[in-house]
């Protein structure tokens, strides 16, 4: 819904995210949960990731092979 190209801005260094449409953000857990449908990009706000959607966004990692590189 950009005009312009720049709601989102990402920090690889920070490793954080930014939507300045929907005024939300967060870390690599959010990006993952609104990448795969668990959460709407409105909702990343610190807390919005517990109990069942904490489970799903794992197990969504977890078949991405994205744990992998964390567990070994």
């Amino acid at each position: 819904g950009s005009d312009h190209g720049h709601n989102l801005v990402i920090d690889p260094v920070a490793d954080v995210w930014r939507c300045f449409r929907c005024n939300s953000g967060g870390g690599p857990t959010q990006a993952l949960a609104v990448d795969s449908g668990i959460i709407h990009c409105h909702e990343a706000q610190p807390g919005a990731l517990r109990g069942k959607l904490f489970k799903q966004m794992s197990h969504e990692a977890k078949k991405r092979g994205l744990l992998d590189k964390y567990l070994n």
